[in-house]
Order: structure tokens, then sequence, then C-alpha cells
């Protein structure tokens, strides 16, 4: 009786084995369709650019490989510029993150919710404010006046440009 009660569980293991490899290759195939779709996005992309790039006057030209050259570089860049190139889908959005990370500029494109608005307005009426690094907690800095004072800015400018809060 134990004999046919385990046989039994192990025909119905095999089963559930069988269909979890069978579901496991279904989604390995459909990930490997998502990664050929976005490699063929990516590729027509890059090859529309570049189509656009070699229309450009030298002088355009020149001065795109030259504004590259300085965010590779990591050279100072105005936020107008790297927003404009931004736009302009010409130079890879890391690369213009990464030059705005360089200046202290990290670009959000994302809802502000409310437990976030609670932290930064606490911080912007705290007096004094210090920051630890969460995987490295003796790694500390302080807040300054002139600091709050910017996030107070951008926090006004926020609400009059009528941003929207999450939960």
């Amino acid at each position: 009786e134990d004999k046919e009660a385990l046989l039994k569980a192990i025909r119905e293991f095999d089963l559930i084995a069988t269909k979890y490899k069978e579901i496991n290759s279904e989604k390995v195939r459909f990930l490997d369709n998502v990664i050929q779709a976005d490699d063929a996005k990516v590729k027509e992309h890059h090859e529309r650019l570049s189509s656009y790039y070699e229309r450009l006057p030298r002088p355009f030209q020149k001065r795109f490989d030259e504004l590259l050259g300085m965010i590779k570089k990591q050279e100072k860049i105005s936020n107008t510029m790297l927003l404009n190139l931004e736009l302009s889908s010409f130079i890879p959005s890391r690369l213009i993150e990464k030059a705005r990370e360089d200046q202290g500029w990290k670009y959000y494109d994302a809802p502000l919710q409310k437990k976030q608005l609670k932290m930064i307005e606490d911080i912007m009426n705290s007096r004094k404010v210090t920051v630890a690094f969460e995987n490295d907690p003796e790694n500390k800095f302080e807040i300054t006046p002139g600091q709050k004072a910017r996030m107070k800015m951008v926090l006004a400018l926020f609400k009059a440009e009528g941003g929207k809060l999450e939960e």
C-alpha cells in the first residue's frame, strides 16, 4: 500500500517536473524573442541615427563629435546642451546621465511619492541633516543650508508646475 502511494507520488512529481520544464522552455523562448526584437529595434535606431549624422553638414558633425568627446571625457557641459543632446537621441542616454551625475545632477522621470515628499520636507525643515550611505555607514555628509534652499526651490517649482504625487 505504501509502495503504491509512493509510486503514485513519484509519477505525479514527474508530471509536475515535466510541466515545469515545458513552462520554463516557453518562457526562455519568449525572452529570446523579446531580446531579438529589442536588438532589431536598437540596430534600426542606430542605422537611422547614422543616416542623420551622415547628412549633417561637416561643421555640425564636427561639433557633435566634440560634444560626444566631452561627455566621454567627463568634461562639463551645460544642462541645456545635455537636454538638447538627449532630445536629439544622437548620444546614448547612459552617457548623458553619466555627464549629469559627474556634474552633480540626477535626472528623474518618475512620479514623486507622498513618502518621498515627506522625507524631502523633513530634510528641508530640519536644523541639521546628516546623510549616511546605506552600504557604507561610515561615509557621511551633512546637507548645507544652501542645498536645503535649492531643494525648496525645486519643490516650489514642482508644485507650481502642477506636479502630482503618487501613493
